[in-house]
């Protein structure tokens, strides 16, 4: 019964199948301090992969395949709430990347040994307001 028992628990399903990405995006030709990246699948009932970016970068692993790509970034605007104690925040980046209906920006999540030089390597120049 033990051996049964281990048998079956090394049997059950592993997950998905990620591949590791990494990238670089810029606003305005500046690294982008801190926001946010979504990968959106094309195909419905597929799932998003999403991560930080610190510094102009990001790196994480993903799911195969071709995404829409979501960036938001907010920082504070006005003056403090004196309610909240702290300075409200606004999203900087332009709808044609950070939202998922209007959104711009594309990618290939490939099998590591399909993808380009062996690497899923992205990187987004943003342009908007300042």
């Amino acid at each position: 019964m033990v051996l049964l028992a281990i048998l079956l628990a090394g049997c059950g399903p592993k997950g998905p199948q990620l591949y590791p990405i990494k990238g670089t995006v810029t606003y305005n030709g500046q690294p982008l301090p801190e926001g946010d990246i979504v990968l959106m699948p094309t195909s419905p009932g597929e799932v998003e992969d999403a991560n930080k970016i610190k510094d102009g970068k990001f790196e994480f692993s993903a799911r195969p395949g071709a995404k829409k790509v979501k960036i938001t970034a907010n920082r504070p605007e006005g003056p403090v709430d004196p309610q909240m104690g702290v300075q409200p925040r606004r999203q900087y980046i332009p709808e044609n990347y950070s939202s998922a209906e209007k959104t711009e920006l594309t990618l290939t999540v490939a099998e590591v040994a399909k993808a380009e030089n062996g690497q899923n390597e992205f990187k987004f120049d943003l342009t908007g307001p300042k």
